[in-house]
C-alpha cells in the first residue's frame, strides 16, 4: 500500500528521512499537492524510487511553476485538487470555489504546459493512479 506525504516547506528535510530509511520504506510514496521546486524531484525519486508527485490546482502559484511540470517524470504525475483547501488558481475558474470536480481545471493547466491533450494528460494519470493505488503495471 502507498503512503501519502503531506509536506509544507520541509522539503529537504523530508527527502533526508526517505534517503535515510533507505530501503525500510520500500513502499510506493505520493507527495500530496506537490509544492517544491524543480530540484527536488530529482532529489525525491534518489531518495525513493517509488516516488509520485500529486498536482493540485494551487499550483500555478509556485514560482517555477512550469518548470515543476515539466521536471516530473510522466510516469510520476498524479492530479489532485486538494479541495476545498486550496484555492483554484486556473485563468478560466480564477476565485472559483474548489471542487473534487475541478481535477479537470488542474488536468488543463498540466496538458497546456506540457503541450499534451487533456485527455492524454487523463490517460496517463489514471494509469498512474491505477499503477500507485491499485498496484496495477499499465504495461
Amino acid at each position: 500500500k502507498p503512503i501519502s506525504l503531506h509536506c509544507v516547506r520541509a522539503y529537504g528535510t523530508l527527502a533526508d528521512m526517505l534517503r535515510e530509511a533507505g530501503d525500510s520504506v520500500s513502499m510506493k510514496a505520493v507527495l500530496h499537492s506537490f509544492a517544491g521546486s524543480p530540484e527536488m524531484i530529482d532529489t525525491f525519486i534518489r531518495a525513493n524510487t517509488a516516488c509520485y508527485f500529486s498536482i493540485s490546482g494551487g499550483v500555478r502559484k509556485l514560482k517555477a511553476w512550469e518548470r515543476v511540470l515539466s521536471s516530473i517524470p510522466k510516469e510520476r504525475l498524479l492530479l489532485e485538487t486538494d479541495a476545498p483547501d486550496q484555492p483554484l488558481v486556473s485563468a478560466e475558474r480564477h476565485g472559483a470555489a474548489n471542487t473534487p470536480g475541478a481535477v479537470v481545471d488542474v488536468g488543463g493547466i498540466v496538458a497546456d504546459c506540457l503541450g499534451m491533450h487533456i485527455d492524454e494528460v487523463a490517460e496517463l494519470t489514471r494509469e498512474n493512479a491505477r499503477s500507485v493505488f491499485l498496484n496495477e503495471d499499465s504495461s
